[in-house]
């Protein structure tokens, strides 16, 4: 559902329906909060200033609307109980594909899984201030290189996906759409260098399962890293993004 509305909004921007690719986007982050780290550039890429206001009143107004509708009391204690315990206490008990949980993870696995609470935080924030990171650079290059929306909406999908928490299997099919763009360059005249790299890519992205073998359970290290295959698929395929958006531009 989280995918369809994301690319209902897409399909809605290309159109010039630039308000209600917002709404679309506010919806899916109201059903689970990541999606709403594409919700800046579907609203800057409508164009003029006073639309990307509007735009942007506009999506504040449905949110708040939502959470006036539905108690704020609840989301109160989404914020308060809910998030600590359903995304910070799942780093390091169950597996996830991104680059914060890896970050979280090696701190975990350094103070062998024994860490008091204020370590714990420590290592949360520094994995989480690494996915951020990784979304800002997106926004930046989105921000340096040439008008190419395609192209655009390929990168952050991608990036959302690094740089969010908690990421498991089933959250890969967002890359339906970077995946068959990429594919259909990949397709077309591409150097050698950009195959191989999509090929690497593409096939990290597919092992969206966490290894099951003893040997790699009795070294956690290796189980970490080995385990992390789609998330480096997911950083080859960002660089694919790039590389091939810069040689179309040129």
């Amino acid at each position: 559902m989280l995918a369809a509305l994301v690319m209902v909004a897409y399909a809605a921007q290309r159109a010039g329906r630039h308000g209600w690719a917002c709404l679309a986007v506010c919806a899916a982050g109201i059903l689970k909060f990541y999606p709403f780290v594409l919700l800046p550039w579907f609203v800057w890429t409508g164009g003029g200033m006073r639309g990307c206001w509007y735009r942007l009143m506009g999506a504040m107004g449905f949110v708040i609307a939502v959470v006036v509708l539905t108690g704020s009391g609840l989301w109160r204690e989404l914020f308060q109980y809910g998030i600590p315990m359903g995304v910070g206490e799942e780093i390091g008990r169950t597996f996830h594909f991104s680059l914060p949980a890896l970050v979280t993870n090696l701190g975990y696995l350094y103070h062998d899984f024994h860490l008091s609470p204020a370590a714990k935080q420590w290592w949360w924030l520094a994995g989480t201030s690494a996915g951020l990171a990784v979304i800002a650079a997106a926004y930046v290059a989105c921000l340096s290189t040439h008008r190419d929306p395609e192209a655009e909406f390929c990168r952050l999908c991608v990036a959302m996906l690094m740089g969010t928490v908690t990421v498991q299997g089933c959250y890969f099919v967002f890359l339906v759409f970077p995946l068959a763009v990429a594919g259909n360059s990949h397709c077309g005249e591409t150097h050698a260098r950009e195959s191989d790299l999509f090929d690497t890519a593409h096939r990290g992205c597919e092992s969206c399962r966490p290894p099951t073998s003893p040997f790699l359970w009795r070294h956690v290290l290796l189980y970490i890293l080995i385990g992390n295959l789609p998330l480096y698929g997911l950083f080859g395929l960002g660089v694919f993004s790039v590389g091939n958006s810069g040689s179309s531009e040129s």
